[in-house]
């Protein structure tokens, strides 16, 4: 069983309560000691050396300011954003400055502790090189991971490669759709979906925890993250 100090301690931002949306029982059962401060009263000298992660709950204007000036002087450091409402620019916008994810309240607890987890190793990577490699051949039609093939179908290959030229960058569903099955296929079909999710199994059977992730940017699209 998990206690407090298994995962370490948790900066959580809260904004108004009615912008608030995350179970925080929930991440204490997974072993995170929270530390809980208003948005309002935030500021970057609140997070502790010891601190292995922030979290926002909620999105509002002070919380904007403690996340940009935070970013500013931590680059590095793990942030989760949780929020309802968000334009598509916005959320763009805050994964410019450094937000490691961005998910809204709808987001199940297991997928948000998992977000959390990937946001801490990769921040605590020492270094980047060491971390996971893919490699592609598009005369081949073949993608490597760490060395050794990836066995896709077509479908699930032209998905990956489209974020793999464009790894790090948010590729929104229109895009890809376009990209794969091209200007005459619906958008609003969840053919895409049940790629990426294929997709992301098989990184994570090949890769283990270090395996690339298919991050989704809640109604924007996805993007490839080493």
């Amino acid at each position: 069983m998990n206690t407090a100090s298994d995962q370490g301690k948790l900066l959580v931002v809260q904004a108004n309560p009615k912008h608030r949306g995350v179970n925080l029982s929930a991440l204490e059962r997974a072993g995170y000691q929270l530390r809980i401060i208003a948005d309002e009263k935030a500021k970057p000298q609140d997070v502790k050396k010891s601190t292995r992660a922030v979290l926002l709950d909620g999105l509002d204007e002070p919380g904007w300011r403690f996340l940009r000036s935070t970013l500013e002087e931590q680059p590095n450091l793990p942030v989760i954003v949780s929020s309802n409402g968000l334009e598509t620019r916005a959320i763009i916008g805050l994964l410019d400055i450094g937000v490691a994810a961005h998910t809204d309240p709808s987001t199940g607890t297991q997928e948000l502790i998992a977000r959390i987890a990937w946001a801490r190793r990769r921040a605590e990577r020492p270094d980047v090189d060491n971390g996971p490699s893919l490699e592609i051949d598009d005369t081949q039609r073949r993608i490597w991971l760490n060395g050794a093939p990836l066995d896709l179908p077509r479908r699930e290959f032209d998905v990956l490669a489209v974020l793999m030229m464009n790894v790090g960058n948010i590729i929104t569903r229109d895009r890809l759709m376009q990209a794969v099955w091209g200007p005459g296929y619906k958008t609003g079909s969840r053919s895409l979906d049940v790629r990426v999710s294929r997709i992301r199994k098989l990184l994570r059977d090949q890769g283990g925890e270090e395996a690339p992730l298919v991050e989704t940017v809640p109604g924007v699209g996805y993007r490839l993250v080493m």
